[in-house]
């Protein structure tokens, strides 16, 4: 076993506990206030470590130091408050981005940080809290590459042929010379990164349609080039009880980029069977002016 100090900051990123914790988050309204009620927006975190620091960062622009409330509850970091004010009434719009009202962000810590070790980041002392967290967790990308090239080279790589794919590159794109064709995208390199992982070939079915009668949500947004609205609809159709909630003007992984999204997810969690959909029929595109 791996010694932990050669493990920094594990615990921080717990996808399980994170989907839990949106789960309860945006599922936690009473009947008597229906849905309607808007619920508080996410602000934006950097989580980065710095020497033997953990640095947490929050985008927080607009709100006062005085309404902000950083709080340890069962492990988690909550950071909570409101941003004031509103966008100026009958305003003509072309862009409008920038949530107001309350707010309200959770990162889960590793275990052993305590009540002090908050108190002390809050006045600017984080050295104790950084060395508990620095002792708990592995680099990132430690264990994501193995699961990645385990499935993209086993499954993926290993039915392509380089050649093959090539040659469709180039007729699709005939202008562009072969050293950028050659290079497949996100994965520039896979033929040869997966030559060297050999995990072999898996078996054929991998590639057949997923065929079950359980609820299923399909998220997508209507500008992802990388799993684009078609593939959504193809998976839609060997599922009988499934949805295509399209995203309009968003790309790749619309859970990470928008707060509705978000929400269609939890409540889909809690209620698979009557979830609601209505925050992403109301999304429009940006309007791009020339």
């Amino acid at each position: 076993m791996a010694d932990n100090a050669q493990r920094p900051f594990r615990g921080v990123f717990d996808m399980f506990s994170e989907l839990n914790r949106m789960r309860e988050h945006w599922t936690e309204i009473e009947p008597s206030q229906g849905r309607g009620h808007p619920a508080p927006w996410v602000p934006a975190v950097d989580i980065f470590a710095s020497g033997q620091d953990l640095v947490i960062r929050c985008e927080l622009a607009g709100v006062a130091k005085e309404e902000i409330d950083v709080s340890l509850t069962d492990g988690r970091l909550w950071i909570s408050g409101e941003r004031s004010g509103a966008p100026e009434d009958g305003a003509d719009f072309y862009v409008r981005e920038r949530r107001y009202g309350p707010f309200e962000r959770s990162v889960k810590l590793a275990r052993g940080t305590t009540g002090d070790q908050i108190h002390a980041i809050a006045n600017g002392d984080g050295i104790a809290a950084a060395r508990t967290v620095l002792a708990a967790i592995p680099p990132p990308g430690v264990t994501g590459y193995g699961l990645t090239y385990g499935a993209l080279c086993r499954e993926d790589a290993a039915f392509i042929d380089p050649g093959a794919a090539l040659g469709a590159a180039r007729q699709a794109l005939p202008d562009l010379p072969v050293e950028v064709l050659s290079l497949a995208p996100q994965v520039p390199r896979l033929f040869d990164e997966c030559a060297i992982w050999d995990v072999g070939r898996a078996d054929a079915a991998v590639h057949e349609p997923a065929r079950s009668n359980v609820p299923v949500l399909l998220l997508t947004g209507t500008l992802d080039a990388v799993t684009p609205p078609s593939q959504a609809d193809e998976a839609a159709a060997t599922l009988p009880h499934s949805t295509v909630v399209r995203f309009p003007g968003l790309g790749h992984d619309v859970v990470a980029a928008s707060d509705c999204g978000r929400q269609i997810m939890a409540d889909f969690l809690n209620r698979p069977d009557s979830y609601q959909t209505r925050c992403a029929d109301e999304m429009r595109p940006p309007t791009f002016i020339g």
